[in-house]
């Protein structure tokens, strides 16, 4: 056990070191050395920043043409004295933030759209309810099942057509008329 043997080394206040210790900690400073590798690595990969002009330059070509071939990121690239991955990872970049930014527009109003439907889908229901109690209470007087067209409610709830003529006023001997309380 690594740990045991350097803890009683500790305590018993010897000044070497025992092997594990040494290789841990040549373990330790290649992981540091890893470590500020990394470090370095990131720090010479910061963020490209424009200048004005460069900026101005891709924004007007970007306008003219939203792809460009590799002649013209070549030609570019010189003109700008960027790398030619960085012209085209600019202008690629862009087009995404455009068609996000479209996408973003086209959610709204299909939003507002789906809200505007959906107040007419509710409204619609509600009409067509009270048309169908309206058509309750009239079948319910015509046939007699009710004396008073607006009695307490009354809706019908299954009407039974003719089977040969499949009209309620052919036969009103063949038409059933069941009337549900209030609702």
């Amino acid at each position: 056990m690594p740990c045991e043997s350097v803890l009683s080394l500790s305590l018993s206040g010897r000044t070497c070191q025992s092997v594990n210790e040494l290789s841990f900690s040549k373990t330790n400073h290649v992981v540091r050395q890893r470590d500020s590798q990394a470090e370095k690595e990131t720090a010479t990969r910061k963020k490209l920043r424009l200048s004005k002009d460069q900026l101005a330059i891709l924004q007007t070509t970007f306008r003219l043409e939203t792809t460009i071939n590799i002649k013209q990121k070549h030609a570019l690239a010189r003109k700008l004295n960027l790398k030619p991955r960085q012209v085209e990872v600019w202008i690629q970049n862009r087009r995404a933030r455009i068609k996000n930014k479209q996408a973003k527009v086209d959610c709204e109003l299909l939003r507002e759209y789906y809200q505007v439907l959906s107040s007419e889908n509710n409204r619609l229901k509600e009409e067509i309810k009270e048309l169908k109690t309206e058509i309750s209470r009239t079948l319910a007087y015509k046939y007699g099942a009710v004396t008073n067209p607006a009695a307490a409610g009354a809706v019908i709830n299954t009407v039974k057509l003719c089977p040969s003529c499949k009209s309620i006023g052919a036969n009103t001997s063949a038409v059933q008329v069941e009337l549900v309380g209030p609702s």
